[in-house]
């Protein structure tokens, strides 16, 4: 016959038995709840030390951490999920760090609960900007042109692709001159050689000023871009190159759009 066994005690009275213990070691320990802010803790005068018993708890004290978000969109959400009237939202550069529990006028508080987004630029960016004042050779230009053609305005992109076809095929002739048209576009005279002899001349009009149109942040409507072309002429080689028209004021605009954005959609001013 199997021994018996014992039943075990009734819910309460397991709980009853724990706090039992808990203030048997308190009375042995001598330990003295308390609050540091709004932490509980537990001094224990033998060890002249206080011990933070937050972690004891069925959730944090107060919320805490840094959340990095990946949208400029996940950011707004996650904020007007958690403000409170005294959070608070700072940028700079297309970076944005919100403070939740930021300072009330008449009351300081932790500051220890954040979230963050840094703005990444768009792929098209990255790409026109990368190659910003680079000087090409004709056919790696033409090339670089054909590729991303879809990205202009104006010219028409059917412009520009004759345009870079143009300097394709003109790859191998000697140029003379260029002359500034009327119109501010450059225009370049060469000669097809053959066997070393003057053969055809003719003449290629390269605009003074392309337009692009891409986003400069991720997720973000696009932005008209000016770029500026230059050339040298050596040896009878002609490279090119452009340069992005007033590159840090377009940043510092389309940087704006993302905190008039944030400023709308969060009800709030960013600092």
């Amino acid at each position: 016959m199997p021994p018996p066994t014992n039943p075990l005690p009734p819910a309460g009275d397991i709980e009853t038995a724990v706090n039992a213990g808990v203030q048997l070691a308190i009375a042995r320990l001598e330990l003295k709840p308390t609050v540091l802010g709004q932490f509980p803790a537990v001094l224990i005068p033998k060890e002249s030390k206080i011990v933070l018993t937050e972690a004891t708890m069925c959730s944090p004290a107060s919320k805490r951490g840094t959340v990095t978000l990946l949208s400029i969109a996940s950011f707004i959400g996650f904020f007007n999920e958690h403000k409170d009237n005294a959070s608070r939202i700072f940028t700079k550069d297309g970076r944005f760090v919100a403070v939740f529990d930021f300072h009330e006028p008449d009351i300081p508080r932790w500051g220890q609960f954040r979230a963050q987004f840094n703005s990444n630029f768009s792929e098209q960016w990255t790409l026109w900007n990368s190659k910003d004042g680079q000087w090409f050779q004709q056919k790696p230009f033409a090339e670089f042109i054909e590729e991303n053609v879809d990205d202009v305005v104006s010219p028409s992109p059917a412009e520009m692709l004759e345009i870079s076809r143009t300097l394709e095929a003109k790859k191998d002739v000697v140029f003379k001159q260029a002359t500034r048209l009327d119109n501010g576009d450059t225009q370049f005279r060469y000669e097809e050689t053959t066997q070393s002899k003057a053969g055809a001349n003719g003449e290629l009009e390269i605009p003074k000023l392309i337009i692009i149109s891409i986003p400069v942040f991720f997720g973000m409507p696009n932005e008209s871009i000016y770029l500026r072309f230059k050339f040298q002429i050596a040896d009878g080689r002609l490279s090119l190159k452009y340069e992005i028209v007033r590159k840090s004021e377009l940043l510092k605009m389309a940087a704006q759009v993302l905190v008039e954005r944030v400023n709308k959609e969060c009800a709030t001013i960013c600092y």
